[in-house]
């Protein structure tokens, strides 16, 4: 009896172990992001950050993941003219990332990232959103994919994107 009150926390504590990455930390800078706040939800696995960027967007961060590492950007701000096809929202997608990638510590490529959004909304056939666009690797793949867009009152804007690494 007294084993298994032993083992019992043991195996617990494994399933939370399981994970090959560990648990998420800051990746905004800073010196970039002075007032970058990081919040971690360890029963998640997940830490979010929040930021400022230029002209007044709101970027919140969600790292995640467990086999992948993930991160999922969300930018709310305004624009002058809200893109009204896909292929105007990847190119917005692209320049938010352009303009995030300075102040991000990660192992993904936001650049890259950014140049296969630019790609896509230059193909032939207009993107989808969810539409997984691979831009690094073989074995670990780097993948990026517009997930949302929505227009908010005349000018306003929700986007969010998923940068991945993985499988690791």
């Amino acid at each position: 009896m007294l084993l298994v009150a032993l083992t019992a926390p043991l195996a617990a504590s494994a399933q939370t172990d399981d994970c090959v990455r560990g648990l998420p930390e800051p990746v905004l800078q800073k010196a970039v992001f002075p007032t970058a706040k990081f919040q971690l939800n360890k029963a998640r696995r997940e830490g979010t950050e929040t930021a400022q960027l230029g002209g007044g967007t709101r970027l919140t961060l969600l790292n995640a993941g467990c086999e992948y590492y993930t991160l999922t950007f969300r930018f709310e701000g305004q624009l002058r003219t809200v893109p009204a096809d896909t292929r105007a929202w990847y190119r917005q997608a692209a320049a938010l990332l352009r303009q995030t990638a300075p102040g991000l510590q990660a192992p993904v490529h936001p650049l890259q990232a950014a140049a296969a959004l630019t790609r896509a909304a230059g193909a032939k056939a207009a993107p989808a959103l969810n539409q997984e666009l691979h831009y690094d690797g073989e074995e670990i793949r780097e993948t990026v994919a517009l997930a949302k867009v929505r227009k908010v009152g005349s000018t306003g804007y929700n986007l969010e994107l998923t940068v991945s690494l993985g499988p690791l």
